[in-house]
């Protein structure tokens, strides 16, 4: 276990070349963290999921973000940023989607479910 600081830490001395999927996700499983290091950024909101910056700099953000049993995020994309995330407490369900007709004239989107994890 490593507190967060240390998670962060060790994120900035990733080269950008090792900055892949695959390389953050090896640095996230091989480096879990300690859940008392981030119990100061865990707010829950019972009428939403809620977003809490950890750290941020030009090539990312670690945020700590609660959802209550049964909350959940809308579909969305992150526009050709990177995601990764790793559940030190809870579990977490997330289903991807493939875009299968767009329209934007009428603000139309049909997709379909694909992948979840």
């Amino acid at each position: 276990m490593v507190t967060v600081e240390k998670l962060v830490e060790g994120l900035r001395g990733i080269s950008n070349e090792g900055f892949t999927c695959e390389g953050i996700y090896q640095y996230l499983g091989e480096n879990p963290v300690d859940v008392d290091s981030i119990s100061p950024y865990l707010f829950w909101s019972q009428n939403c999921y809620t977003r809490n910056l950890i750290y941020k700099d030009e090539r990312f953000e670690v945020m700590a973000i609660c959802w209550e049993k049964g909350q959940i995020s809308r579909v969305h994309d992150h526009s050709e940023q990177k995601c990764w995330m790793t559940v030190p407490v809870g579990r977490l369900r997330g289903q991807n989607f493939a875009v299968v007709e767009i329209d934007t004239s009428r603000s139309f989107c049909s997709l379909r479910e694909t992948s979840s994890f």
